[in-house]
C-alpha cells in the first residue's frame, strides 16, 4: 500500500533569524512563480557551499556590482574595522 501524497505547498525556505538582524535593516524580497526551479537551485547551491540562501544571493549581488565600483584608488586606512569600511564605501557612517 502506497503512502498518501501531500498536496504541493508554495515554496518557502525558513532559516533561523540571524543575530545581526535589526528591525531597521532594509529588506529586499524576491518572489518566484510556483513552477520556477530557481529557488530549488539556489537552495541546492547554498547547501553545497554550506551557507544560507541569503548569503548566496548577497554574493551574487556583490559580484554583479563589481563593474559599478568607483576608481577611488587604493583602500583608505581606518581607525577601526568599522571606520575602514566607512572610509572605503562599504558601510554608511553611524
Amino acid at each position: 500500500m502506497s503512502e498518501p501524497r501531500l498536496a504541493i505547498q508554495p515554496y518557502v525556505v525558513r532559516y533561523p533569524v540571524e543575530q545581526y538582524r535589526d528591525s531597521d535593516m532594509k529588506e529586499i524580497k524576491i518572489r518566484f512563480q510556483e513552477r520556477e526551479t530557481m529557488p530549488d537551485k539556489l537552495e541546492k547551491r547554498a547547501k553545497e557551499l554550506d551557507i544560507t540562501i541569503e548569503q548566496l544571493v548577497k554574493r551574487f549581488i556583490c559580484a554583479g556590482m563589481e563593474d559599478y565600483e568607483t576608481d577611488d584608488g587604493p583602500a583608505k586606512p581606518g581607525e577601526s574595522l568599522d571606520d575602514f569600511f566607512v572610509q572605503n564605501g562599504v558601510l554608511k557612517p553611524k
